[in-house]
């Protein structure tokens, strides 16, 4: 194989073992660029420090109380659902940690695929920052900063007593850990570099002001808030309005571009970027390519979105289409492709629209949060006719303006 730029590892590292753990670091010593970077993502502490003996618990019962040739899905229920009695009882375990029932309430809604790789894989460990960087040492990697927007702006998310404490930190890896037990961190994004170079302070705000970035949202959809592992934050409406009214028809633009723009509004060149990148940290704003990138790419993005669109008539398996204009995945739920193959099939009014979904059990596709649909055919109808009007006079638009849909 060949050198590479980048390696990613999502969903890896925490579930497999230490000999594959050592496999994989040898991997990225040998075959990641000088200048390359690494993408990884795993399961820390202090946010799974309460879970951990709930998921030993439940492993346990699934080894040793279940029928091994039973099917995984009722073995993987049965366990959960011991762990769940025994939590009932209200344990002393539970006294000390009453946001395990929380949580265990919310690992009872998950399907079984994602119980059987998060909590009953044979190899699962959480692992603190410091303990990622000693593995990672002999790749001869650095730390270069968070993948995750939020975790860049310390103000948004701890408070300013935290900050302070948080600069008197000189070791970086201490300084990593510590911000974890500030937001409970459970689960880590990072980004490591072969040969890290810092730019220096002028060349960085340069570079970051020729960024291009678009909003993928519908200015009447944007949700003012954002996670940061454990915690959602509100963002400042007053703050972040100006950037969404300045990308509001969808047109790519530069950071400094929106600093002009935003300047009239009365932020401050901090605070736009800021804004920015919080907005970037929920995917409502996205990063955009140079526009004779993006021409190239339409022809490929549409053929593919052609067939996923057309795949969508039996399954909803991909709940994403291609953007030439952003070079990535813009979220779009079954439902709104059955909207769009309605719509190249000739169908162009809303009832026409809620007629198609209807035959194609497009009722089953409605995002939560829009009302639980009844049984009753004429609640259904009316559900997907509110659905399809949204579509038609907001989401449409937006997928257009991002070349999605020709």
């Amino acid at each position: 194989m060949p050198d590479f730029d980048f390696i990613g590892m999502h969903g890896v590292w925490s579930w497999v073992s230490d000999e594959n753990r050592r496999v994989l670091v040898d991997f990225v010593r040998r075959k990641l660029k000088v200048g390359g970077v690494l993408y990884v993502s795993y399961n820390t502490q202090p946010g799974w420090a309460a879970l951990c003996p709930v998921r030993e618990l439940m492993t346990r019962h699934y080894a040793s109380m279940t029928v091994p040739s039973a099917n995984i899905g009722q073995r993987i229920g049965q366990a959960v659902g011991f762990a769940d009695r025994l939590l009932a009882t209200n344990p002393g375990f539970v006294q000390a940690n009453p946001h395990v029932l929380a949580r265990m309430e919310l690992l009872k809604a998950e399907g079984t695929a994602y119980l059987a790789h998060e909590y009953f894989n044979r190899d699962w460990q959480p692992m603190s920052f410091p303990a990622l960087a000693e593995w990672l040492a002999p790749a001869k990697v650095d730390f270069a900063c968070p993948a995750t927007y939020i975790e860049h702006i310390d103000s948004a998310i701890v408070t300013p007593e935290q900050a302070a404490f948080l600069k008197e930190i000189d070791d970086p890896a201490l300084k990593q850990m510590a911000f974890d037990f500030m937001v409970n961190q459970q689960f880590r994004r990072d980004y490591w570099v072969r040969g890290a170079r810092r730019l220096a302070p002028l060349e960085r705000a340069r570079l970051l002001r020729q960024q291009r970035v678009v909003l993928v949202m519908s200015p009447a959809d944007v949700v003012y808030s954002v996670k940061a592992g454990q915690i959602e934050v509100g963002l400042n409406e007053a703050m972040h309005r100006p950037v969404i009214e300045a990308l509001a028809d969808h047109r790519p633009r530069t950071i400094g571009e929106l600093e002009t723009i935003c300047a009239a509004a009365g932020l401050t060149t901090l605070q736009t970027q800021q804004a920015v990148f919080l907005l970037a940290g929920t995917q409502q704003v996205q990063l955009a390519q140079d526009d004779a990138i993006a021409e190239q790419a339409r022809p490929a993005c549409w053929r593919l979105n052609d067939h996923l669109v057309a795949l969508a008539e039996h399954a909803g398996d991909v709940q994403y289409l291609a953007s030439p204009v952003t070079g990535g995945g813009i979220p779009v739920p079954r439902l709104h492709q059955l909207f769009l193959l309605a719509l190249a099939r000739g169908h162009r009014q809303v009832a026409e629209l809620v007629a198609f979904a209807l035959a194609h059990g497009g009722a089953h596709g409605v995002p939560p949060g829009h009302g639980n649909l009844s049984a009753t055919p004429d609640d259904q109808a009316a559900l997907l006719e509110r659905q399809a009007t949204a579509f038609l006079q907001r989401r449409l638009v937006v997928l257009r303006a991002l070349a999605v849909v020709q």
